[in-house]
């Protein structure tokens, strides 16, 4: 009788711990889903040639053109004119010695001035500046962010079309 209470009880203390250590069963949680009014919020994308934009302009403010050349395409052309300088050239350490040349000697440049009387200017470059003085210089930027043309003018008035 007493191994019958033991199988009894032992029974009962099992299944006692059998139903405690049971997994609880889980309630489905409701998908959230977005009213069909809700439009989707489109963020603008930077483009490279933006960064580029960017970097210029804080490297003419800067007078620091030491980080210059990762900017270029493999060939920049060079125009300045009033100058015999230079054309198309691979010489990437030419380019930036040149660049830097120029933005040094001129104080005070204000890039993409929204003066109407840049206009013409604006649309021939993807970015210009003009210097206190009236010296400009403007860069044509590839879809890679890196420029392939700078010229150089004496007078902003001579980059007007």
């Amino acid at each position: 009788m007493l191994g019958g209470l033991f199988l009894v009880g032992g029974g009962y203390f099992l299944g006692l711990q059998n139903s405690q250590t049971s997994e609880p069963t889980q309630t489905p949680i409701p998908a959230i889903v977005p009213s069909p009014s809700a439009e989707p919020s489109i963020l603008p994308i930077p483009s490279p040639s933006a960064d580029t934009k960017i970097v210029l302009k804080q490297m003419f403010e800067e007078k620091n053109f030491d980080d210059l050349k990762p900017f270029l395409a493999p060939k920049v052309n060079i125009i300045a004119y009033g100058t015999e300088c230079c054309g198309q050239t691979e010489d990437l350490d030419k380019v930036v010695d040149f660049v830097s040349g120029y933005g040094e000697k001129q104080e005070g440049w204000v890039f993409d001035p929204e003066d109407s009387k840049y206009a013409d200017i604006d649309e021939a470059f993807d970015t210009f500046a003009i210097s206190k003085d009236g010296k400009a210089l403007g860069f044509l930027i590839n879809e890679n962010g890196k420029i392939e043309k700078a010229e150089f003018f004496v007078d902003y008035r001579l980059a007007s079309n």
